[in-house]
């Protein structure tokens, strides 16, 4: 990344396989004003903080996964499930909010792994990481000149 931001070139993403799914990755990419997309390394990997999924989604009350609903600059917006028809909450949606449109989290994405703008695993994070795997057979050996 250093040798191409010498050469002034500019990137927004920076597409990865699970070998590179280390926090120090994820902040060299942010340092050079890009996203990381990487596969998360499941071997070693803790539990997520309660209330959270592995992958940094938010979880409402009830347990369900919250819908990633966009992004607000560095946070993350994640909407009641139920309110956008995902799933038939037996709580309804008055039970966390008194708002129609739910239940609302917004997450700062301080937690450069868990939390990236597309947000993990949707389609604009899977797109963009299928990219990668597009270019892979290209350069073989890169691996091994960046570690």
């Amino acid at each position: 990344m250093k040798k191409i931001h010498e050469h002034g070139w500019r990137f927004k993403f920076v597409m990865m396989d699970a070998g590179y799914d280390q926090v120090k990755n994820y902040e060299a990419a942010r340092s050079y004003g890009a996203q990381a997309i990487i596969a998360m390394n499941k071997r070693g990997e803790k539990e997520p903080p309660a209330g959270m999924a592995s992958d940094g989604t938010p979880r409402c009350s009830m347990g369900y996964d919250m819908v990633y609903w966009g992004a607000d600059s560095d946070r993350l917006k994640f909407r009641c499930p139920h309110a956008v028809g995902k799933i038939d909450c037996p709580l309804g949606i008055a039970t966390c909010s008194d708002s129609n449109y739910g239940m609302v989290v917004k997450k700062i994405a301080e937690d450069v792994r868990r939390y990236s703008n597309p947000h993990r695993n949707t389609r604009g994070w899977k797109e963009l990481y299928n990219e990668r795997t597009s270019v892979e057979p290209a350069t073989p050996g890169s691996k091994n000149i960046s570690r």
